[in-house]
């Protein structure tokens, strides 16, 4: 199970998921987004997990909506 969930990744879920990163060790945060490439693309920019909207409300104890 992963600490917390990022659903959209733009500008304010981005801020959010750096900040999250600062804290929390990225293999306890996933993010999702409706363009499952950008989504990657900042996973592993911050050492994070990907996956889709369904896995983040699956897999996390928090979600944040962006």
């Amino acid at each position: 199970m992963y600490t917390i969930g990022f659903i959209g990744t733009g500008s304010m879920g981005r801020a959010l998921a750096k900040a999250a990163s600062n804290t929390i060790p990225g293999e306890q945060i996933m993010l999702a987004n409706r363009t499952h490439s950008k989504a990657q693309q900042l996973a592993e920019e911050l050492g994070c997990n990907a996956g889709s909207n369904i896995d983040v409300a699956k897999e996390c104890k928090f979600i944040m909506l962006a």
